[in-house]
């Protein structure tokens, strides 16, 4: 009998496998490659501070020592590189708004990430900042494509992955296992991303999915290796291509390209980019947001053999690594489940 039979190989799915097998855990994976996934499209982006209000990120202090450990493993595991740290330069719009940021970095205890720099003469006549700006350090940016390629490898070399669609009329649910077409497992736990807002079992959390696009663009010239933030953001990739983003819609739940979309990604990088750039690419998805902007973690309250870890939202590079492992804990070792993560405080909807 396997122990787990994971549903989905997003940045989810992916973690969780990983600090299931960490611990010695014998796993299986169903990934649907058909199935629109927003893992494959993120800009992979992470962040500490975040917001006009330089808001430490919730449980900063945890997730981001873990997350450059874990993903610096997984590379070494699968000899590829997709982590790469890179600082956030936000130019200070107005005189108005670096006085704010002056204030807010000593108040909010974030000065070990944040730090008030000059303006740069290495982005003059390309980049907007005659005020100087705040400059965030460990930050950057996870190539989630490529990670999920990597692991996707690592999976098939361990026999461990198979490619379909997931059937939820083939699962038996037995006194202690659950089966699936005729195999036997200890838990099934579904990471599907927005496609949880179908599954029978956890339909009723409070998902609150949005669309998000992003735009590759290509510039005329170079910029130093930084991500450019204000409001709107331009992170670098490789040579002289960038990835700009993002946007919000909440009312469009699909996985298509819009001209609304790229339009409002150009106005908002125009702010403060000044030199001519070509939208080469663009891509949309569907972040698996949730309604109190905290993921779900735990098992069915009636049927304890079924499991979701999923609503990782915009800031899944940083949380998936930390909160996977703390699911890890309590599914193998009894360990409590964060408390604003497990869907414990959730159970009057089911």
């Amino acid at each position: 009998m396997i122990d787990f039979l994971i549903v989905g190989q997003g940045l989810a799915g992916t973690t969780l496998a990983y600090q299931l097998l960490k611990k010695g855990a014998s796993i299986s994976i169903i990934d649907n490659p058909a199935l629109p996934s927003s893992s494959r499209v993120a800009g992979g982006m992470f962040n500490p501070v975040t917001g006009k209000h330089l808001a430490k990120t919730w449980l900063a202090d945890e997730l981001y020592p873990y997350l450059f450990n874990f993903y610096r493993e997984i590379e070494n595991l699968t000899g590829e590189i997709f982590l790469y740290e890179i600082p956030i330069y936000r130019p200070f719009k107005n005189e108005q708004q670096k006085a704010q940021f002056e204030k807010l970095i000593p108040k909010h205890q974030i000065e070990k990430y944040c730090k008030i720099i000059p303006p740069q003469t290495e982005l003059q006549g390309k980049v907007l900042n005659p005020l100087g700006g705040v400059l965030t350090e460990q930050c950057g940016r996870l190539d989630v494509e490529k990670f999920l390629d990597a692991s996707k490898g690592y999976f098939d070399k361990l026999r461990s992955i198979s490619n379909e669609e997931f059937d939820y009329k083939s699962i038996e649910i037995q006194e202690s296992t659950i089966s699936y077409k005729g195999n036997d497992y200890q838990y099934i736990i579904f990471c599907e991303g927005f496609h949880a807002i179908r599954n029978p079992f956890f339909k009723n959390l409070p998902f609150n999915p949005v669309k998000g696009e992003t735009l590759d663009i290509k510039l005329n010239t170079k910029l130093p290796p930084q991500i450019i933030n204000q409001g709107k953001w331009l992170m670098p990739l490789e040579g002289s291509t960038f990835k700009a983003g993002a946007t919000y819609v909440w009312h469009e739940l699909n996985d298509r390209n819009s001209e609304e979309g790229k339009q409002q990604i150009e106005d908002g990088i125009r702010q403060f980019l000044t030199v001519q750039f070509e939208v080469i690419d663009q891509k949309a998805g569907v972040r698996p947001a949730t309604k109190d902007r905290r993921p779900f973690a735990g098992l069915h309250p009636e049927f304890p053999s079924l499991g979701i870890f999923n609503g990782l939202g915009t800031k899944g590079v940083s949380l998936a690594p930390y909160l996977a492992a703390n699911f890890a804990d309590h599914l193998l070792d009894g360990k409590e489940i964060n408390t604003e993560t497990t869907i414990d405080r959730l159970n009057a909807l089911y």
